[in-house]
């Protein structure tokens, strides 16, 4: 449950606004949830299933990938993948390291892609693949499936006003314009649509 985390509830003492206390994250309210249902099935592709003790330690080793490469509190890394299992192991992933994802649809072309990476400053991007036209780019490409031996260096402390994604738009130019949103922006969401 949402209101779970904190021991606080909305609105009440350390509140970020829109009724998200300060201290709440997606990882830390993720990991409250994995760790009263470790067993429980969290995700479902095709015959495919993942229980929330899994995903928890799946993007925890990814995770320790990306401190390895350099990602840390702050940093901006693209996720250019089909939606699926490795897609949201690696969204949990970039979170617990601290950074935010930047969804890149595998559609654009090349100079739109060419364009976020520039304007977001990506370093890193979990991608199973990669454009031939885009190999000169100056990133470190990780595969989702990746995985560190030994644990991640520690985990950043985030907050509810901490980056989580940077969403691209066309804007009215026609340039890709990015959009911040925090953590509490989707705690929100979620916790509304459960409402």
């Amino acid at each position: 449950s949402l209101g779970a985390h904190s021991g606080q509830g909305p609105d009440g003492p350390g509140d970020s606004g829109n009724g998200v206390p300060k201290n709440w994250s997606i990882p830390g309210l993720f990991t409250d949830v994995a760790g009263q249902n470790p067993e429980k099935v969290a995700l479902q592709e095709g015959h495919t299933k993942i229980t929330y003790g899994e995903l928890e330690r799946q993007s925890l080793a990814l995770a320790a990938g990306l401190q390895a490469a350099g990602v840390h509190k702050s940093s901006l890394v693209g996720v250019y993948l089909e939606r699926s299992i490795d897609y949201i192991v690696s969204i949990l992933a970039i979170l617990r390291a601290g950074a935010a994802y930047v969804p890149i649809a595998r559609d654009y072309p090349p100079e739109r892609l060419r364009v976020i990476i520039e304007d977001a400053g990506l370093k890193v991007v979990i991608a199973s693949d990669w454009p031939e036209t885009l190999e000169n780019e100056p990133i470190t490409i990780i595969p989702p499936r990746s995985v560190v031996v030994g644990e991640c260096a520690e985990l950043p402390e985030l907050s509810a006003e901490d980056p989580a994604y940077v969403i691209y738009t066309s804007g009215s130019t026609g340039k890709p314009k990015g959009a911040v949103i925090p953590h509490r922006g989707v705690i929100r969401l979620v916790r509304d649509q459960r409402s």
